[in-house]
């Protein structure tokens, strides 16, 4: 029971974050990528205001944790710009998956630096579910089509994305 609660708010994050990398490419062109930010940062704001004032008495705020919540978001923030920017000159099919690969980066820091292990069964299941991503996101006579070193199609901007994003989560854990 527990495993297929599981797989199913996997897949309703995989539906979602899919449906979100595709819609962020219309307002990125039209309006820009720092505005296209901040009008996502206004309405999620808004939605975790809510919540927000049910629990307020259960919060406790540390200056330390702040901090490292403004690191943080400072990071994310620049991974968001750039993720923006290449799905402005880029296509999404080929700047998502690269993006989205970020977990790369992510176990990579943390088993270097938190000492963390991973299994043999762990690590293929894990290189296999990034193979699986980037197999269903690319269509690959995008890729014959497109000059995957260029600047022009958005993959330097993705790959440093990427980066970005795995070193966030990485800190996420730091305390």
């Amino acid at each position: 029971m527990v495993l297929s609660v599981s797989i199913l708010f996997g897949t309703i994050a995989m539906i979602g974050f899919g449906l979100c990398n595709a819609m962020a490419q219309i307002p990125s062109k039209e309006i820009g990528s720092q505005r296209t930010i901040f009008f996502k940062n206004v309405f999620v704001s808004i939605l975790l205001a809510i919540p927000f004032l049910f629990f307020q008495n259960d919060v406790s705020f540390d200056a330390k944790y702040i901090f490292i919540a403004f690191a943080i978001s400072l990071l994310g923030y620049l991974a968001l710009l750039l993720f923006y920017e290449a799905l402005k000159i880029g296509k999404v099919s080929i700047i998502a998956p690269i993006a989205n690969s970020s977990v790369i980066f992510t176990i990579i820091f943390s088993t270097i630096f938190f000492q963390e292990s991973l299994s043999l069964i762990q690590l293929i299941s894990i290189i296999l579910i990034i193979i699986g991503i980037i197999l269903t996101s690319l269509d690959f006579n995008d890729i014959r089509k497109t000059s995957s070193v260029k600047l022009l199609s958005g993959v330097p901007y993705a790959l440093a994305t990427c980066f970005l994003w795995g070193v966030s989560i990485f800190c996420i854990r730091y305390r």
